[in-house]
């Protein structure tokens, strides 16, 4: 009986060691830190425990490490919502034996009032394998007070003032206006001046044979013949063959009717032959203008063919030698 007590004992304190044992290296395990014991010493000074809202508050970090592991400063940014990062780190190195000592200064503004602590500025070293790990300064409370006095009671405190409109000043605008107008009209004279003493060439009026001549060409290109106008044909014909009598001859003929052209048709360089020519077909063209006359099929060629002889026939003598030099070359 006491063999069997003996033996439930042995078996539970067994047990009770195992589990004690359990425990305490979980408890070890999950007390493990992920970096090594750090070889990095952080001394943090500030000039001052207390400052004001708004002042330049340097902050100086001297870092004493061992000469074969190597230190990468925090960059030039603050998570901390309370001051702002003007600027730094300026950094300061020299060698004290077996160990490198760095002064980082950073020159923070605090944005918030109270008792605040200084940001926590993060640095990374390596070893000789090339691991990094993360190290952190230690922090230091300042007291930051306000710009107003403790008791603000009577204080009036006004809201800030609205920005102000600027003055507007017309003065540029009117000179520059003054100027660009001063400049055209400067052109506008000078162009004058020159246009002035320009010569311009003036073109002599087309000959009266010329022109005949030409726009005998046109109404023969129009083919109203083809077309069955007659009556236009007609017009257009005697209109040319009255323009040219009144160009040549300095007769107004493109007004006058047949029968007054009967008493006017009278020049030295026409004959009474040419004249009775031209009376004939002009009365032939009022028939068919003016009574509805049709000629026969042949008649309207053969006019053309008329009216176009009448004014080579009469054409001036400077012309027809022109006419004959032309055709020479």
């Amino acid at each position: 009986m006491i063999r069997i007590i003996y033996q439930k004992s042995l078996s539970t304190i067994v047990r009770a060691g195992m589990l004690l044992a359990l425990v305490f290296w979980v408890a070890a395990f999950s007390q493990a830190p992920d970096n090594p014991p750090s070889p990095v010493n952080f001394t943090v000074t500030v000039p001052s425990d207390t400052f004001t809202i708004g002042d330049e508050v340097p902050v100086k970090i001297e870092v004493v490490y061992p000469a074969d592991i190597k230190i990468t400063p925090p960059a030039g940014q603050l998570e901390d919502t309370a001051f702002v990062l003007k600027k730094g780190p300026q950094i300061e190195s020299k060698s004290e034996g077996a160990n490198n000592k760095n002064t980082y200064t950073f020159v923070i503004l605090p944005i918030s009032i109270g008792d605040i602590p200084t940001p926590a500025f993060e640095f990374y070293w390596s070893d000789v394998s090339g691991k990094a790990y993360r190290s952190t300064a230690p922090q230091r409370t300042i007291h930051v007070r306000s710009l107003l006095p403790t008791d603000t009671t009577g204080i009036d405190i006004k809201d800030i003032i609205g920005p102000k409109s600027l003055p507007v000043r017309w003065w540029p605008y009117v000179l520059s206006a003054a100027i660009v107008l001063a400049l055209i009209a400067a052109w506008y004279f000078h162009y004058r001046r020159k246009l002035s003493k320009m010569e311009i060439p003036v073109v002599p009026p087309e000959p009266p044979f010329d022109k005949a001549i030409r726009e005998l060409a046109i109404l023969k290109e129009n083919d109203l013949l083809g077309k069955g106008k007659i009556k236009q044909f007609y017009i257009e014909l005697s209109d040319i063959l009255r323009r040219y009598i009144e160009g040549r001859f300095d007769i107004k003929a493109v007004e006058a009717t047949t029968y007054e052209l009967k008493r006017m048709l009278k020049h030295p360089e026409l004959s009474k032959e040419q004249t009775h020519t031209i009376l004939e077909f002009l009365g032939r063209s009022d028939l068919v203008k003016f009574a509805k006359f049709k000629p026969a099929a042949e008649y309207p060629a053969d006019d053309y063919a008329l009216v176009r002889n009448l004014i080579i026939a009469t054409k001036p003598i400077e012309t027809a030698a022109r006419i004959t030099q032309e055709a020479a070359k």
